[in-house]
Parts: C-alpha cells; sequence; structure tokens
C-alpha cells in the first residue's frame, strides 16, 4: 500500500513536471513566432528605407548633374545617373528613365523629365507614408 502510494505520488509529480515542461514549451514557442514576425517587420521597413534613399540619391543626382547643369552631361556622370537608377530597383522609374533618355525634342525632354521626377517623388512621398 505504502507502494502503491508512493508510485501514484511520483506519477503525479511526473504529470506535473510534464505539464510545466509542455507550458514552457508553448510560452517559448510564442515568443519565437512573435520575435520572427517583428524581424520580419523591421527587415522590411529597412528594405523599404534602402530604396527611399536609394531614389533619392538618384534624385539629387538627376537634379544636379542633369538639371542645373548648363553643359551637356559628361558620360562618367551619366553612367553615375544609369547605374543610381538601376539601383532603386523600380520598373517604372527605369522605364521612364529610358523614356526620358531617349526623347529628341526640347519640349519631350521636358515632358519626360517631369514625369521622371513625378514617379520619384510619388515612391518617396508612398515609402515614407508607410
Amino acid at each position: 500500500m505504502h507502494k502503491t502510494n508512493n508510485m501514484k505520488k511520483i506519477i503525479i509529480i511526473c504529470i506535473l513536471i510534464g505539464l510545466l515542461v509542455l507550458g514552457i514549451i508553448i510560452f517559448l514557442g510564442n515568443k519565437w513566432v512573435s520575435a520572427s514576425l517583428e524581424l520580419k517587420t523591421i527587415k522590411s521597413q529597412t528594405a523599404v528605407q534602402k530604396g527611399d534613399a536609394k531614389a533619392m540619391a538618384f534624385l539629387k543626382l538627376f537634379i544636379n548633374d542633369v538639371l542645373m547643369s548648363k553643359d551637356s552631361v559628361p558620360f562618367e556622370e551619366r553612367l553615375k545617373l544609369e547605374n543610381a537608377v538601376r539601383e532603386i530597383k523600380d520598373q517604372a522609374i527605369f522605364d521612364q528613365w529610358q523614356s526620358f533618355l531617349n526623347a529628341k525634342t526640347a519640349s519631350d525632354i521636358q515632358a519626360q523629365a517631369k514625369t521622371l521626377l513625378g514617379l520619384l517623388l510619388d515612391r518617396i512621398d508612398r515609402q515614407t507614408a508607410q
């Protein structure tokens, strides 16, 4: 009888320890999922900020090297602009850049530049709103 009571106590203690361990595993699992979701959000925000910074960098280059230029833009500057616009990784902006480069008349160049500036500002505004 004494051994049976001891066995029952041991079984109850083992069940309680098992439930405690299970509770700890569930708690830690929940914390891990929460941390993973938070990390994903932070990575997403960081990517948005990098894209925003690249769009701003291109915008500065475009204004300083193209719009403010009194002469034709040197090859090195055009290469910097081309690389900067590719780094934004926005197909609409890149396509508009190509349209700007392919424009032939002064009025078409001006219209393409306005559209490009609008796309850049929209992207920056959209990303800062997020």
